[in-house]
């Protein structure tokens, strides 16, 4: 992962850091035990973008979008965004020329990518990342 922030030195100018972090080592429960942070000065003019943070996945050594977290296809978030309007399976099938089976299949994707339990869950937590 990585991000930029501002920080004022001592003669009370400001200049701009890239913080990045790999996780080297997670114990058997899932916490951080050792992590490689390395800071980076950044010169000239910089303006700093609102998107300023990439998160790296090692499985598939590529950075993830930070639009879709969840890594879902175009089509599964086509879907997610017609239930967070509140349509149904149906209705979605019916929007996108689609089986209902075929979104149902989708919907079981979505929540299998995403670990939410249903939609409620999943449409909580993209509530809270807007």
């Amino acid at each position: 992962m990585s991000y930029s922030y501002r920080i004022r030195i001592k003669n009370e100018n400001y200049i701009w850091v890239r913080q990045l972090c790999q996780a080297i080592e997670v114990n058997e429960g899932g916490h951080l035990t050792k992590t490689l942070v390395k800071h980076l000065r950044i010169n000239g003019d910089y303006e700093r973008p609102a998107n300023d943070y990439r998160v790296f996945d090692k499985n598939k050594n590529i950075y993830l979008d930070t639009e879709n977290i969840f890594n879902l296809t175009k089509r599964e978030q086509e879907i997610l965004d017609l239930i967070y309007e509140g349509f149904s399976s149906t209705e979605i099938a019916e929007k996108l020329f689609k089986s209902k089976f075929t979104i149902d299949t989708h919907r079981k994707n979505i929540l299998n990518k995403t670990n939410a339990k249903n939609f409620q869950e999943l449409i909580l937590r993209m509530r809270v990342l807007e």
